[in-house]
């Protein structure tokens, strides 16, 4: 992830990212408790996927991307700059499973 800030001559911020969708609750939330204290930071963030993050990223079409694996090196290469990683959101993948032979309880 990578971050950027344009500022207006307002002295207001605009901060545009997008990405994966998974984090798309709590970026919300803690984009919106950030925006309480400093009102005059606002974050955009366009939840439409990892490969959205990674590609509007490197096109400088975005502050920073969320994806849910980190880039390739091919990919941190064809960006053209330095770009951070670091883990955000962290979460778990549950199995559902239905075995009509165990008898329900």
């Amino acid at each position: 992830m990578v971050a950027g800030v344009a500022l207006a001559q307002s002295g207001n911020v605009q901060i545009t990212a997008g990405g994966a969708t998974f984090p798309t609750p709590m970026y919300t939330k803690w984009f919106n408790e950030y925006n309480k204290m400093h009102p005059n930071i606002q974050i955009n963030y366009q939840s439409q996927g990892s490969g959205f993050g990674k590609a509007q990223l490197s096109a400088h079409a975005i502050d920073f991307g969320a994806s849910d694996v980190p880039m390739t090196d091919e990919e941190l290469g064809k960006a053209g700059f330095k770009i951070l990683h670091f883990p955000t959101i962290m979460g778990a993948d549950v199995p559902c499973y239905n075995i009509p032979a165990l008898p329900a309880r």
